[in-house]
C-alpha cells in the first residue's frame, strides 16, 4: 500500500476519525513501525544531547520534522501520542539548554569604568608620623594599638637579653665547677703517684736504712 491510498478510502477515513492532514492507512504496518522506530531513536538521541550546549541547534531539524508529520498525516492514536511525547521531550531539552547558556559577551567590547581622579592636596605642616584620620576615636585606637605593639616588642627584646645573660652566667658557673673538679682530680692523681713512688722506694720517702744496706 501507499501513504495516501485512493481518494474514496481517504475521504471515508477522514470522516470517521475527524483529524486534519493526510491519513496513513491502518494496514501499512511496516511504515508505521519504521516511524515508531525513528521516534524512539529521536528520543534516545535527545537524551544523549541533553547535556550538550549545541542541543538546540542539533535538535531543531527534528522538531520541525515532527511538527510537519503531525500536520501532514493522521496517525494512529498510539503513534500520535508517541510523536507528541517525543516532540515535548525535544522542546523541553531545548528550553533547558537555552536557559543554562551563559551570555556570549566579548570582554574587549566592555568598557572599563573610568577611575575617578582627584587633585592632590598639599599641606605645609605635614608630619610623617601624624595620623590625619578625621575620626579621632579611630585614630586614638590605632595609636593605642601601636603603643601596645611597641611595648610588646620592647618586652620581648628585654626577655631575649635576660635569657642571653642567664645563659652566660650558667656557662661561667659550669666552667668554674669543671675547673675545680679538674683541679681536684689532678691533685688526687699527683698524690697517688707520689704515694706509689714512695712505696716502691721502701717507704719513709726512701730513707729506710735496711733498703740502703741491701742496695750496697
Amino acid at each position: 500500500g501507499s501513504w495516501s491510498g485512493n481518494k474514496g478510502e481517504r475521504g471515508s477515513k477522514k470522516g470517521e476519525m475527524g483529524t486534519r492532514g493526510e491519513e496513513v492507512p491502518q494496514g501499512d504496518g511496516v511504515k508505521l513501525g519504521l516511524l515508531s522506530m525513528v521516534l524512539k531513536m529521536l528520543s534516545r538521541s535527545a537524551g544523549l544531547l541533553s547535556q550538550c550546549e549545541a542541543a538546540p541547534e542539533a535538535l531543531a531539524p527534528s522538531c520541525r520534522a515532527l511538527q510537519a508529520v503531525g500536520q501532514a498525516l493522521s496517525l494512529p492514536l498510539a503513534l500520535e501520542q508517541q510523536r507528541q511525547a517525543v516532540a515535548s521531550e525535544l522542546e523541553g531539552i531545548t528550553r533547558q539548554v537555552l536557559a543554562s547558556r551563559r551570555p556570549l559577551v566579548q570582554a574587549s567590547r566592555i568598557r572599563a569604568p573610568v577611575v575617578r581622579e582627584y587633585n592632590p592636596r598639599f599641606e605645609d605642616g605635614f608630619s610623617l608620623g601624624r595620623d590625619y584620620d578625621p575620626d579621632r576615636e579611630r585614630a586614638e585606637q590605632r595609636k593605642l594599638k601601636r603603643m601596645v605593639q611597641k611595648e610588646r616588642r620592647g618586652a620581648l627584646r628585654e626577655l631575649r637579653k635576660d635569657a642571653t645573660f642567664m645563659a652566660d652566667v650558667r656557662d661561667k658557673e659550669k666552667a668554674k665547677v669543671d675547673a675545680e673538679r679538674l683541679g681536684n682530680e689532678k691533685r688526687f692523681y699527683n698524690e697517688l703517684q707520689s704515694f706509689e713512688a714512695n712505696m716502691r722506694s721502701g717507704g719513709q720517702g726512701g730513707m729506710n736504712p735496711h733498703l740502703k744496706k741491701r742496695k750496697k
